[in-house]
């Protein structure tokens, strides 16, 4: 009898020897886990630049961010702008917002309200852009777009001009090099054309 209690105190201690291994190795393996979220969340944190420090701000440039991404109307477009104006409001040097107001004033200019002065306004606003801040590429797209219409006289030097400093700034800015095909197809240019898409 003495040794069957032995037995089973040595069970109980095996047991729970054994689950106390088994709950320090899941305790090693989620702080492990923890430690390399929080390497990348800090790393992503760093690396992108949101433009702003007012994060009301910045949530609002997110609501004008994802009208403009998903507009399906002339109304999206105008919320856009709404939303871009409210947030350089709140931030006065939030380029990127001025980025995003110039984008959705092009867009209303091409498709829906052509000569209502959405142009004047885009190009305003990607100049200020570039005003606060220079080395932002996505400002030079926007800015350089807007000489290739009738507003600035199909300025093509001036527009490629700022599509290639955009990608110098930023090898992987986006529309850079579709911009520059759209005025290289229109003036004949095919090969080169076909060379940046």
């Amino acid at each position: 009898s003495r040794l069957y209690r032995f037995g089973r105190l040595v069970r109980r201690r095996k047991i729970a020897l054994a689950a106390g291994a088994i709950m320090l190795s899941a305790m090693i393996v989620a702080g492990a886990a923890l430690g390399w979220a929080w390497k990348v969340a800090r790393r992503h944190a760093t690396s992108s630049d949101l433009g702003s420090t007012n994060m009301q701000a910045v949530y609002v440039y997110n609501l004008g961010k994802a009208d403009l991404t998903n507009n399906r109307n002339e109304q999206q477009l105008l919320d856009a702008v709404k939303w871009f104006e409210h947030a350089v409001r709140l931030d006065t040097n939030f380029a990127r917002a001025y980025v995003g107001l110039a984008s959705a004033c092009r867009q209303l200019n091409v498709l829906y309200q052509l000569g209502n002065n959405w142009d004047q306004r885009a190009f305003d606003a990607a100049a200020r852009a570039i005003e606060i801040n220079p080395r932002l590429a996505e400002a030079y797209v926007a800015r350089g777009a807007l000489y290739f219409t009738p507003f600035k006289h199909w300025d093509a030097r001036r527009d490629v001009a700022d599509q290639q400093f955009a990608l110098k700034l930023n090898s992987k800015v986006k529309s850079a090099h579709f911009q520059k095909a759209f005025v290289f197809y229109h003036y004949g240019l095919f090969k080169e054309a076909l060379d940046e898409v």
